[in-house]
């Protein structure tokens, strides 16, 4: 059954530990967090929490707090909030962002992390951590990144979360399911939009994409259409991002490609074997569509054209035979 519960509470600043308004969160959401007030105020909350089979929600107003991972305890959803009103500062991983109103962030509660607000009200989702993973793998690795709800998907995402909290109080069932079974692929869609895209990604968020862009491009060489493009849709990051990736490196991305398609070349016509194979068959074959661009690019990185190439190859390698 659908059902939804309204929860508010007033603690003592000097209350060290909120444990009534945790447990409901923890009873609800299977989210294990602690709460602590800023300054000597004491901590205001109030939760207005939907849960059924799968769809699990709530409005959160909070005054001044420190929200941080209560630890000891395996959280296996993942924590989305969108902020409606208030700022809140959010870090997780070495990724620290300022999220203003209208903007939304993901968490993993079960790692450590931290959010810094001043007075604000957020709509928060809990969505297996599963059901993320398997749609996008490296989901924790962009946490605490703000997202835009003004533009592109993101915006549909955002007005999507808007009215499903409209409608909570007349939610049937059967209507919440299929919500929960659409937010995943939303926010993955959503999310796609700065995978990676975020100057503070830490420096192994880096290369882990910079090794899957390698990976990729190494396994689609021989295909004349690959493009900066096309790694960037493979791979979930912008096109922008995978250029400025390679930009800090020795080699801009496409020049790295040309260079790796030359090597497969040069290592083909250096090879006996493949002797019966013409010059042009090769350079198609990895991914050339131009034999004389192919032709002077062979030259000026290897010092001769294709043809002496090869002939000075299979010549050395024949010669050890016939001294025997």
């Amino acid at each position: 059954m659908f059902s939804y519960r309204s929860f508010t509470r007033e603690d003592a600043a000097s209350a060290p530990q909120r444990p009534d308004f945790s447990s409901q969160l923890d009873s609800l959401f299977s989210v294990a967090l602690a709460l602590r007030p800023s300054g000597t105020q004491p901590l205001r909350t109030e939760m207005t929490a939907y849960r059924g089979r799968s769809l699990h929600f709530a409005q959160l107003v909070f005054s001044p707090h420190t929200t941080t991972s209560a630890g000891g305890k395996r959280t296996d959803r993942l924590l989305l909030s969108l902020q409606k009103e208030g700022e809140v500062e959010v870090t997780q991983d070495g990724r620290r962002s300022v999220v203003q109103p209208g903007e939304f962030f993901v968490l993993a509660p079960g790692r450590r992390f931290q959010i810094t607000t001043g007075t604000m009200r957020a709509h928060s989702i809990y969505i297996p951590m599963d059901r993320m993973r398997t749609l996008m793998p490296n989901v924790e690795d962009v946490t605490a990144l703000a997202v835009s709800g003004d533009t592109g998907i993101g915006a549909v995402f955002r007005a999507a979360l808007d009215e499903i909290f409209q409608l909570a109080p007349h939610l049937k069932e059967s209507e919440a399911d299929q919500f929960a079974d659409a937010v995943p692929h939303l926010l993955t869609a959503a999310l796609s939009s700065l995978r990676a895209d975020h100057d503070v990604a830490p420096a192994h968020i880096k290369q882990l994409h910079c090794d899957r862009i390698r990976r990729f491009v190494l396994e689609n060489l021989s295909d004349s259409d690959l493009s900066a493009s096309r790694v960037a849709e493979a791979v979930g990051v912008s096109e922008r991002y995978v250029y400025k990736l390679f930009a800090d490196g020795d080699l801009a991305l496409m020049k790295w490609i040309w260079r790796e398609r030359l090597e497969r070349c040069r290592s083909e016509l250096a090879d006996a074997g493949r002797q019966d194979r013409r010059i042009g068959e090769i350079a198609y074959g990895w991914g050339f569509n131009d034999l004389a661009h192919f032709s002077r690019s062979f030259k000026e990185r290897y010092g001769c054209s294709p043809r002496d190439f090869r002939k000075q190859a299979l010549d050395h390698t024949e010669k050890p035979a016939r001294l025997r």
